[in-house]
């Protein structure tokens, strides 16, 4: 509740984020204005694909949770498009008249970004004394982040943008683990995730609500192809180099076998007479997803050429092959995240992306 009260009082269009914006477009560091002193902003930036930007916006909203800010995310790349506002009665995506208008082609060349205004000494997280402190800190996070750019998980360097109005975040990957491990954030993480495996779980369930067109997706496929099975399963698969792998093919087969997350199949010779009956009519469902088709083919092949051991019928299905990444395209977009979706809604899952993992889903 004090979240969304503080979204009501801060949000765009309220005085307070008017107050806040013209403080921006003038480029003077905080002052007494007319807002309120408290509201204090992080935008996140849109980019990469759909995975890396849900995951990008869940850490900057738990980010601005932990320092009381109001997070705003960058709507270009479908962000504004793809999910429905989480906030009743208010937005979270940045207006089209934020004065910084050159936000999304920041950079690690950034002038304002942290970790530059570190090295160039413009500001200091070791000062006792009152600094001039900027109108915005860009916190560049991406792969490519410097040393000074990591020092944002210092204490130190966290007092410092404290005291920043504005911060303009980019990244596309999932920070969170680097938020437990700065001191002054354990104590409120403790307190709101006593089990911190289920961060983005939460997070999740609480931000991210498909748009129309993608719950249609979601909710024909899941009806048509998973909804009568009694158990589902479902697979990603991520071969960056976009090969054709026997290898991680029988990587994903060997592991979901063992974890008994799907049946073996008989080999050659042994007849289907020979298994032990299982429960009449026991299904399993398996979602594959990934951009190739290859693997799909493979696996559906192998549970329709074998018999299984346990005598469970398996059926495989996979509701897209785009082949490559295709980033800003509308569609692939909406099929990636109807797909992120459906895969939240098995009951077990396994993700091949350089290793093999096994995660349940609730």
């Amino acid at each position: 509740m004090q979240l969304w009260q503080q979204m009501q009082l801060s949000s765009p269009g309220t005085a307070a984020y008017n107050d806040a914006a013209e403080q921006l477009r003038s480029g003077n560091s905080r002052d007494g204005g007319t807002g309120s002193p408290d509201c204090k902003y992080l935008v996140s930036i849109s980019y990469r694909g759909v995975g890396n930007r849900i995951l990008a916006a869940a850490a900057a909203f738990l980010y601005a949770v932990l320092t009381d800010r109001v997070v705003l995310i960058d709507p270009s790349n479908e962000m504004g498009v793809l999910f429905c506002e989480p906030f009743p009665g208010t937005t979270w995506l940045l207006p089209p008249d934020f004065p910084l208008t050159s936000y999304t082609n920041f950079s690690i060349d950034t002038p304002e970004s942290y970790g530059n205004m570190l090295k160039k000494k413009v500001i200091s997280a070791a000062s006792t004394t009152t600094q001039q402190l900027p109108a915005f800190a860009y916190l560049h996070l991406d792969n490519h982040l410097t040393d000074e750019d990591k020092m944002f998980f210092c204490d130190e360097d966290q007092r410092v943008l404290r005291d920043i109005r504005w911060l303009v975040m980019r990244t596309d990957s999932y920070i969170v683990p680097g938020l437990f491990l700065t001191t002054g954030f354990q104590q409120e993480l403790d307190m709101l995730f006593p089990e911190p495996d289920t961060v983005f779980h939460h997070l999740g369930r609480y931000l991210f609500h498909p748009n129309n067109h993608v719950w249609g997706l979601v909710t024909r496929y899941h009806d048509a192809y998973l909804a009568a099975a009694h158990q589902r399963v479902g697979i990603q698969i991520r071969v960056f180099d976009g090969s054709e792998s026997p290898e991680v093919l029988e990587q994903i087969t060997t592991c979901t076998q063992r974890e008994s997350l799907l049946p073996e199949v008989l080999t050659a010779g042994i007849e289907p007479s020979a298994v032990p009956p299982t429960p009449a009519g026991k299904s399993t469902a398996v979602l594959v997803t990934s951009l190739k088709a290859w693997y799909y083919d493979k696996i559906k092949s192998m549970y329709w050429e074998h018999a299984t051991a346990t005598g469970e019928a398996v059926g495989v299905h996979q509701p897209s092959h785009e082949e490559y990444q295709q980033f800003g395209t509308k569609s692939h977009d909406a099929k990636a995240w109807a797909e992120i979706y459906l895969l939240s809604l098995t009951d077990a899952a396994g993700r091949r992306s350089g290793t093999w993992r096994r995660a349940s889903v609730a």
